[in-house]
């Protein structure tokens, strides 16, 4: 089931990133570095670090947490460009790389302070107890 899941997220977001990007003017005069690039940043890795934030303590494990945070972070970089490409914006890929460092960023600050606040939550090996 979680695998169908990710394959259905990974295709949806091909496909949205691929129609929301198409290259024009606005991709010349559009800079790597810019106001707007901060931003996405910015909101992206906020995004992705509450979404684990929130996420992480109906968790044992931290792969669940890492899956939703960086999955509520695409879907809103990708729906922000695909908003631009209906013609209320500029879509850029440019915008959509910045939003794929900002989730990174935002995951990894979230997953260390996982680890200081609830520590590496290691299981140790139960011991059998024989009955005599």
């Amino acid at each position: 089931m979680r695998n169908r899941l990710l394959r259905l997220v990974a295709a949806g977001t091909l496909i949205a990133t691929t129609a929301a990007a198409k290259p024009s003017r606005a991709d010349e005069a559009d800079k790597w570095v810019g106001a707007d690039k901060g931003i996405h940043f910015g909101v992206s890795a906020v995004i992705a670090g509450a979404s684990y934030g929130v996420s992480a303590p109906h968790f044992d494990n931290r792969v669940a947490p890492l899956l939703i945070g960086a999955g509520v972070g695409v879907l809103a970089g990708v729906s922000k460009e695909v908003w631009d490409a209906a013609g209320n914006g500029t879509a850029s890929w440019k915008d959509l790389t910045w939003d794929a460092l900002g989730i990174a960023t935002g995951l990894v600050i979230a997953w260390g302070l996982d680890v200081l606040v609830r520590g590496p939550l290691h299981r140790p090996v139960q011991k059998k107890v024989s009955a005599r």
